[in-house]
C-alpha cells in the first residue's frame, strides 16, 4: 500500500465520521474514528524495518496491542463518553505525536523486503 493511498482513506474516514457526527448527532448517535494498532497478525508479518521504525517513532517502549483499541472502543461505547462525537481519537502509542520524517518512511520503503507497511 502507498502512502498517498493510505493517507487519502485515513483523511476519507474522519471527514464520513465528521459528517455522521454533524447529520445524526441531534438524535444520540456519536460517530468517532479510532487509529492505529497492528493486529498480532500484521505484526508478525510486517518486515522487522518497519517494525523499527514504528518502535522508533512510538513514545511508549512497546507496540500497541488490539487490545488498546477495544478498550477504546468499550469506553467509547458506554454512557461516560455521550459527549465526545466527531473525533479522531489516536490510539497508536504517541506515534502521531511524534511522526516519522519523510527521510525515515524512504529509508523504510527502500529496506529489502519493506515493499508493506
Amino acid at each position: 500500500m502507498t502512502l498517498t493511498a493510505y493517507g487519502a482513506s485515513k483523511a476519507a474516514l474522519i471527514n464520513l465520521s465528521r459528517f455522521l457526527a454533524t447529520q445524526y448527532g441531534t438524535q444520540g448517535i456519536r460517530s468517532n474514528v479510532i487509529g492505529f494498532v497492528l493486529s498480532d497478525n500484521a505484526i508478525e508479518t510486517t518486515p522487522q524495518a518497519v517494525k523499527d521504525v514504528l518502535r522508533d517513532h512510538h513514545l511508549n517502549p512497546e507496540l500497541g496491542s488490539p487490545r488498546d483499541i477495544a478498550n477504546v472502543v468499550a469506553f467509547l461505547a458506554s454512557d461516560e463518553s455521550r459527549f465526545i462525537n466527531g473525533a479522531m481519537i489516536p490510539v497508536d502509542g504517541g506515534f502521531t505525536a511524534h511522526q516519522p520524517t519523510m527521510v525515515d518512511f524512504q529509508r523504510l520503503f527502500q529496506a529489502p523486503g519493506s515493499n508493506q507497511l
